[in-house]
């Protein structure tokens, strides 16, 4: 193989590893959500100003993926249910668990 053939494959493997690093900066949040301990599915978890979301399992674990423009310090998620309180939690520390409690809203019958 030529030089031209080995400087060609050297740029190509620079590429991918490029290509490979900046798809390992997206964040992955992983969490569960509670109702008084007890796991609680089908929640929705929203990055706020976002489209970006998910669902919990049936055990109310939730996994979010974060794309790499948006920074540490931006990420808000909100988890919510239909006759909960939306939750909106800042999100400090990627590495830990994130626990979310859910509370029922009060309803006043007159």
């Amino acid at each position: 193989m030529n030089q031209f053939g080995l400087n060609l494959i050297l740029i190509l493997l620079l590429i991918n590893q490029s290509i490979f690093v900046h798809s390992n900066d997206t964040i992955v949040l992983n969490g569960k959500v509670v109702e008084k301990r007890i796991p609680f599915p089908k929640a929705n978890i929203k990055l706020k100003g976002t489209e970006i979301e998910t669902k919990t399992d049936f055990d109310g674990n939730f996994t979010l993926k974060i794309p790499p423009n948006i920074k540490l310090e931006e990420i808000i998620i909100i988890a919510s249910y239909v006759g909960m309180i939306p939750k909106e939690v800042k999100i400090r520390n990627v590495k830990r668990r994130i626990k979310i409690r859910l509370k029922p809203e009060m309803v006043i019958i007159e």
